[in-house]
């Protein structure tokens, strides 16, 4: 009995902040969250750090999660780990393979926040990205500005809303 009590606590415990974990995506729930497999049977729900995406009843939200699934989905990932969200999430930096190469330990890896902040599915969140190093902070805000400056994504439409202020507004109402 202590021994299924022991084990149950370790599957039901987070995963250690800063650890470094790689797993398969096997499902992307939105343009800023994912599912990833470790341990060939664990699932781990994956909030990007220092991003935030249109909430499911906002403009763009499919284009976002498209977007994401089409970086991300089936491929091996590596997360920088950094903490867990409010909703029991793990909050992590999310590295992915670049182009055909699926395997741990490809030359070229693409951080996925960033990513999506570069083509305008998401918003970079300086409310939530004190877990990045400062240059990186400074590079999704410079990602974010030549987003805008190109019109790309949700920048294309008329006054996109932050998830975080339509959330806000929402509590209020």
């Amino acid at each position: 009995m202590r021994t299924s009590c022991l084990w149950l606590l370790a599957c039901l415990a987070p995963l250690p902040a800063a650890a470094d974990i790689t797993g398969r995506v096997s499902a992307v729930t939105s343009g800023d969250a994912l599912t990833v497999v470790v341990n060939e049977r664990e699932q781990v729900k994956v909030r990007l750090v220092g991003v935030d995406a249109p909430e499911p009843y906002q403009d763009f939200a499919r284009e976002s999660r498209s977007s994401l699934g089409a970086h991300a989905s089936g491929r091996e990932v590596r997360l920088d780990v950094v903490g867990q969200d409010r909703q029991g999430r793990t909050r992590a930096r999310v590295w992915a393979a670049e182009g055909s190469c699926s395997q741990p330990g490809c030359p070229k890896t693409v951080d996925l926040g960033l990513a999506q902040v570069a083509a305008g599915m998401a918003w970079h969140d300086p409310g939530q990205d004190r877990d990045l190093p400062a240059a990186d902070r400074q590079g999704y805000g410079e990602a974010e500005f030549m987003a805008k400056a190109r019109r790309l994504g949700l920048w294309a439409g008329k006054n996109p809303q932050p998830p975080w202020a339509v959330r806000q507004n929402r509590l209020e109402e």
